[in-house]
Order: C-alpha cells, then structure tokens, then sequence
C-alpha cells in the first residue's frame, strides 16, 4: 500500500504460508513487506532459585548470573554475608529470604569482600540482621556495590550484649537482663528490656546500657523514652542517647518535679521499651 493503492495477495503467497495451528509460529507483515513481531516471541525470565544452608561468616558469596536471584537460607546457625559475587550488572536484584533456625546478617562496606561485591546498608556501624525464618532483604546493583533497598526484620530478634557503665561515685555489683531483644526498620532501634542489677558503694547517678547490636552506635541525636525502675520513688525511667559513649544509652531517674534522682543502693531494675536512631 505505499502508493495509496491496495494489494490483493493470494493464501499461496509465500509471506502468508504461515500455519496458525499446532503451535507453530506466524509472521504478521505489513503491506510494503516488513515484519511487524519477530516469529518466536519472547520468553518472560523469571528469577532464578538459590539456596545456601551453611552458617557462618561469607565473603564473596557465588549468586547465579541471571538477573534477578531468590537466596534462601535455611541455616541453623548464625550466618552473615559480607558480599555478593554474581554478574554485577545495573539493576541486578537478589531477594534474600531468612527460612532456617539461624538468623541471617549483612555486614555494610566489609573489606571482607571485594570492593565491586560489598553491601551498602541504611545502618554502617553494625550487622544488619533478618529474624529465624521471618526476615526479608532486597538489594540492588548500583554504581559499584549492592544497596539494601528493602529490609524487613521480620520479628524481634533476641541480644546476648550485655554491658553496663555506673556514673558517679558507685559501681555495680552484678548485672543480668531478663528480657533483652531489638527490631531494626531502617535506622530506627527499638529495643526492649528487663534489666536488673546490683549498685554497691557510694552514689550512682545514672548507668549507661550497651545498645543490643554489638559495634552499634547512636546518630547523636537527643532522645527520651521511658519506662519503670524498681527504686524510683516516682517510678519513671529516663532514657537518651549517651553523651559519653555512642555505643551506649544512658538511664536517669526523673522525679515528678522535673529534676534527677540517684539510683538507690541494692537491686534495682529497668524495664520497658525504648527507641534510639542508629548511624
């Protein structure tokens, strides 16, 4: 039809003897006799299954070259990644799924790792972890590493960090949590305990806490929450980041009229469920 006229051809025509049935393919021309679809069309990928059982330190993990991966884990024990090795393309994707007993983590900016393999998390001073068989992370070949692009904790994970730190002239005589777990979303912490511990001699002031994610640190940012404390006359607990270590949170005491107590001699507890931002 380029010169405005139509063309009558006959089913005979080569270009037209195509069969339609028994799945064999057909070409669609158009009049001036250029193909308009490609005889075989394209095949949809979806993505490619992978699964990892060991636990562990991994560096360099081998992930398939499709474009898009599905990592299961079903490791018992802790495992913890600290790069992916795969074809390292431009929006590459791989979706990690926490399936065993073990928790999984992923270190951020590890020389563990070569450097075009390395994971870039939202937190950078600790693991960044998925709960046993609940969590989910998604990341993406950018520039030259793999950027966490979706996190999801996927249930509270229980800390086995435990450090305390007395100001003032006392010291503690014996520290033990009863309840100590964290969920992270982003660079929020939340973190919920039940801390008991033994103040001997003179005056303590306040007592700093170790956040729940070992080499964690605080953005700095000034925040209270509160809870209970066992020898508060007032039965309120302030808690904010820690001036003196950003590893650290700090617990006062704080009196209804505003002002600070000191913590009393003897067993005293904290309790309740607090949020810091980390860096």
């Amino acid at each position: 039809m380029s010169d405005g006229t139509w063309v009558q051809y006959s089913a005979a025509d080569a270009r037209f003897n195509k069969s339609l049935d028994g799945g064999a393919s057909f070409t669609e021309l158009d009049l001036s006799g250029h193909t308009l679809f490609p005889e075989t069309p394209p095949v949809a990928v979806g993505p490619t299954l992978q699964t990892y059982s060991s636990g562990g330190t991994v560096n360099n993990f081998a992930i398939s070259s499709a474009r898009s991966v599905i990592l299961n884990c079903t490791n018992s024990a802790s495992l913890v990644f600290t790069g992916f090795l795969g074809d390292n393309q431009q929006g590459d994707e791989i979706h990690v799924f926490s399936r065993g007993t073990g928790i999984v983590g992923f270190t951020h900016n590890s020389g563990s790792s070569s450097a075009d393999n390395r994971l870039i998390n939202y937190v950078t001073t600790c693991i960044t972890y998925l709960a046993a068989s609940k969590g989910y992370a998604k990341f993406v070949y950018i520039g030259s590493s793999w950027k966490l692009a979706v996190h999801e904790q996927g249930d509270w994970i229980a800390s086995s960090v435990s450090a305390i730190i007395a100001n003032g002239g006392g010291s503690v005589g014996s520290f033990s949590y009863s309840l100590n777990k964290f969920y992270l979303q982003g660079k929020k912490l939340t973190w919920m305990i039940y801390a008991s511990f033994n103040l001997t001699g003179g005056t303590v002031s306040s007592v700093e806490l170790q956040l729940p994610i070992a080499s964690a640190t605080h953005s700095g940012s000034h925040q209270w929450n509160f809870g209970y404390c066992s020898s508060a006359a007032a039965n309120v607990v302030g808690c904010r980041t820690s001036s003196n270590l950003s590893t650290h949170l700090l617990f006062q005491i704080i009196v209804l009229s505003g002002g600070v107590a000191n913590l009393a001699a003897g067993t005293t507890s904290f309790q309740g469920v607090f949020h810091v931002d980390l860096a």
